[in-house]
């Protein structure tokens, strides 16, 4: 009997130094996610030469756009699911209406994305857009290559 009590006290010590480590590497994931953002905040002010009122504009207008390019590529990755399910299921009446669906999707985050570039020329001149485009694209490459060597470790 003593030895099952030693034996589950154990387990639960395991268990709860798994849990705490699993907790440990979400919160340093989080703080690694800030700390990109902070320094991306940093860069653009810096790299499009914004004065105090133009950056709280532009991170307003940047923030919501974030938000429903989010949104949309939820909804997406959902109907990529399904879409997947219904392949390994093969019910290939679900392919059609699921492909359109998708579809839609990307015209929707095409038109967010063309909305916000639009919505951007109030504030800034048309250097900043180009910089800023720029900008964005070289910074998720740059995104997508550390991954990539991290996930190569």
């Amino acid at each position: 009997m003593k030895k099952l009590v030693f034996i589950f006290a154990l387990l639960l010590f395991f268990t709860a130094q798994i849990l705490e480590a699993q907790h440990m590497m979400g919160m340093m994931r989080r703080e690694r996610l800030r700390k990109m953002e902070q320094l991306e905040k940093a860069k653009l002010i810096e790299l499009l030469n914004m004065d105090d009122e133009t950056a709280i504009k532009f991170f307003a207008i940047r923030n919501k756009n974030i938000r429903q390019q989010k949104r949309l590529n939820k909804i997406k990755d959902k109907l990529t699911d399904s879409l997947r399910a219904a392949l390994k299921e093969k019910e290939q009446t679900l392919y059609e209406p699921l492909i359109q669906k998708i579809i839609d999707v990307d015209k929707k985050l095409a038109r967010n994305r063309m909305k916000y570039f639009n919505s951007l020329r109030r504030i800034l001149n048309k250097e900043q857009i180009a910089k800023l485009l720029v900008f964005e694209a070289t910074f998720k490459n740059e995104i997508k290559r550390m991954l990539f060597m991290r996930r190569m470790r």
